[in-house]
């Protein structure tokens, strides 16, 4: 018969006094140790408990847990740890011990996370479970930071071992393999509470942990059991409100992992389940989350636990319906409005005033009043030979930094900065902004394979923030309003037809089109070295994006993919040649405002998450590569008109991430903006969400869509 170990470690207090001591982790170990002891709940046969213990005391105790000889492969085991983690100057994890010491001993003092990823390989059983709570625990199984994202959590020869126990563990029943539950991602903070203030039972994340135990509210399907899944899942919405995001990971798993019993019987803890969501739904609708109230309604209505709840589940629901077709027409009018069609703005507004007589709250009637029709003048026409090219190199903010290429190299979710708004010369804070309309733009429309289209982006105001990363030029938490002038921008990111004449045209042979640091790369061939956990030349030159000849990212209306940033930026200066216009890459304050519009709202569609209106890997979505730029058109739209500001491929921007500055050559990282096909979770889709990586980069989902200066 299998049986279930855990360790559980909480520190607190440290000798070091740069690590302040933390209210938390001994009740959350205590707590834990509780739940997991309970026969009723974790029924654990071993649960060892650790309180301030100092480095050695823990890496013996993680020894003794893992030992090879003390297990069999259908045996659980259980490691949870509460307290400071910290990242090394290579962006490793350390777990610090009550005599670690700060700075430049964290290495020799603290206790490295490849240890225990050591120790996990090394052990008979097959189920493991690592429980973080600690600053930046995210990164525990992550290369340092730098590196390209990998599928790959663990070192070693695991995966012929798990195939070598797969036939005992499906004859025991229960899922197997290796889990991962951390408090934040890889460079967050862990929080102690809703704030870092006052007298607080448990940490954010280790709350919900305990609470989903304890009170059988994880046991998400009403089978009397709480699996791995159900914990995470019962977690990260508890946690959504708050400042960090939970992540799990998990490898060589199957089936489900049994982590305890609930408490609570299946019956009574479904009917109160069905009371909760109810209030859940309510919530939803008074923020105008209409999808996520739909969702919960229609889940209490098809549990089936009383007619009474089902009932009002379901007048909600037709309630909701109601006001979402309500909300829908209105938002297209508004549409209309700020597109210019005031013809058709009226005309929608008479019948849309008709069906709901009452309800103006942006006062739309009051605007349509004053708007008079919009006919917009064709350019005129350009001078014999005057043309307005991007700069041949060093850009606006001078030289170009020495070819010592970076070795930053960001993954899907995690921070780094951005750069300023306004022209291509930095951020211009926002003061008497005049909306107007640039002129019709001509040229890539005809000359590039279709579809291709400019779409025109009035004069505006776009608000910037960071809320991971403290080392940018946006302070941490503080909103930054910057003015935005007229451009234009790609209707779409792209394409692999429209990059071709690119090449066909010798666009990798051409000194001209590449700045100097970037023609540098090209000829050395710089590409990621996973050992030096850097970009490094190669010697094998680039004459085409890295997935050109690869039929899973190469088809003609899929978005250009392993394409580095100078690659775009070589691109640009091609097209502006052949065009006579100053196309470049967007700075993120465009890109933002084009994805956003003055509406504020969070994704480019609205206020609501809705996995189908992107190409994503949001769960129930599950994307396994790019589709073609026109794939969600109509869906997923900006207030523009903008399409697949959202999935598919980050897109890479104008602007340094650190500095916020918009040079068009150098070596400093520069921001993606919008996620991509294989981000799992929801927050880098959200149109303020920042990230920065390597120009060098070269991976399968960062493309790019150009902008046009007006």
């Amino acid at each position: 018969m299998s049986k279930k170990y855990a360790l559980v470690i909480g520190n607190n207090q440290y000798d070091d006094p740069n690590w302040h001591d933390l209210k938390t982790p001994e009740r959350d170990a205590e707590a834990i140790a509780a739940v997991l002891n309970d026969p009723q709940i974790g029924g654990f046969d071993r649960v060892q408990t650790l309180l301030n213990a100092s480095v050695t005391q823990m890496r013996i105790a993680i020894a003794q847990l893992f030992i090879p000889s003390g297990h069999r492969p259908d045996d659980l085991l259980l490691l949870y740890f509460s307290g400071h983690g910290a990242l090394n100057s290579s962006s490793n994890l350390y777990f610090v011990g009550k005599d670690t010491q700060h700075d430049d001993l964290l290495e020799a003092t603290g206790l490295d996370a490849t240890y225990i990823t050591k120790r996990m390989d090394g052990a008979r059983s097959r189920r493991q479970v690592i429980i973080l709570d600690s600053c930046y625990s995210g990164a525990f199984g992550q290369l340092p930071k730098g590196a390209v994202p990998t599928e790959a959590i663990f070192e070693g020869d695991s995966q012929a071992l798990f195939e070598q126990d797969k036939s005992t563990l499906e004859e025991t029943g229960n899922g197997y393999g290796r889990h991962i539950l951390a408090a934040t991602e890889a460079l967050q903070l862990a929080w102690e509470g809703d704030t870092l203030q006052g007298e607080i039972e448990n940490s954010f994340f280790t709350q919900f942990l305990v609470e989903g135990l304890a009170k059988g509210l994880a046991d998400r399907n009403n089978d009397g059991l709480i699996d791995i899944e159900e914990l995470y899942d019962h977690i990260r919405e508890g946690m959504r409100a708050g400042k960090q995001t939970p992540i799990k990971r998990s490898l060589h798993a199957d089936g489900k992992l049994i982590i305890a019993r609930s408490p609570i019987s299946p019956f009574k803890r479904k009917e109160e389940q069905m009371t909760d969501l109810l209030v859940q739904a309510e919530k939803a609708m008074e923020r105008d989350d209409y999808t996520k109230a739909e969702t919960l309604l229609k889940n209490v209505i098809q549990a089936e636990t009383n007619d009474l709840l089902a009932e009002t589940a379901q007048a909600m629901l037709d309630d909701l319906q109601a006001e979402r077709i309500r909300v829908r027409a209105y938002s297209n009018v508004k549409s209309l409005i700020k597109k210019g069609a005031a013809r058709a703005a009226r005309t929608a507004w008479k019948q849309f005033s008709v069906r709901y007589p009452n309800y103006d709250p942006n006062n739309l009637a009051a605007q349509l009043t004053t708007q008079k029709d919009n006919i917009i003048s064709p350019p005129d026409p350009p001078k014999g030979g005057e043309k307005d090219p991007i700069p041949p190199s060093g850009g606006l903010g001078g030289q170009p930094s020495a070819t010592n290429l970076m070795t930053l190299s960001p993954k899907d979710g995690e921070k780094d900065p951005i750069p300023p708004s306004g022209g291509l010369g930095g951020p211009t804070p926002a003061t008497n902004l005049q909306p107007s309309l640039p002129r019709e733009p001509k040229g890539a429309e005809t000359l590039l394979p279709q579809p291709f289209a400019w779409v025109k982006i009035p004069a505006g105001q776009v608000t910037l923030i960071e809320e991971y990363f403290e080392k940018t030029y946006l302070p941490k938490g503080e909103a930054k309003v910057f003015k935005v002038e007229p451009f234009a921008i790609a209707k779409y990111p792209l394409t692999n037809a429209q990059f071709a004449p690119f090449i066909e045209a010798g666009g990798y042979k051409e000194k001209k089109w590449w700045t100097e640091t970037g023609w540098d790369a090209r000829e050395k061939g710089y590409a990621w070295d996973s050992e030096a956990t850097q970009y490094k030349p190669t010697g094998k030159l680039w004459t085409e994006p890295r997935f050109w000849t690869d039929k899973q990212w190469n088809g003609a209306e899929q978005p250009v993919v392993g394409v580095s940033w100078y690659e775009a930026m070589a691109y640009c200066r091609w097209l502006s040649d052949k065009t006579g216009q100053t196309i470049i890459l967007p700075p993120e304050t465009q890109w933002q405002y084009a994805a956003q519009g003055d509406d504020r709202c969070e994704y480019p569609w609205g206020n609501e998450w809705d996995c189908k209106c992107c190409n994503n890997c949001v769960k129930p979505c599950n994307s396994n590569t790019t589709t073609p730029v026109t794939a969600y058109e109509g869906q997923g739209d900006s207030p523009f008109g903008v399409v697949d500001m959202a999935g598919n491929v980050w897109e890479w921007c104008l602007t340094q991430y650190y500095s916020g500055g918009n040079d068009l050559d150098g070596t400093d990282a520069r921001v993606l903006r919008g996620g991509s096909w294989i981000v799992s979770h929801r927050n880098p889709f959200l149109v303020t969400y920042r990230d920065g990586y390597s120009p060098c980069g070269r991976i399968d989902r960062i493309g790019f869509r150009v902008a046009l200066s007006l």
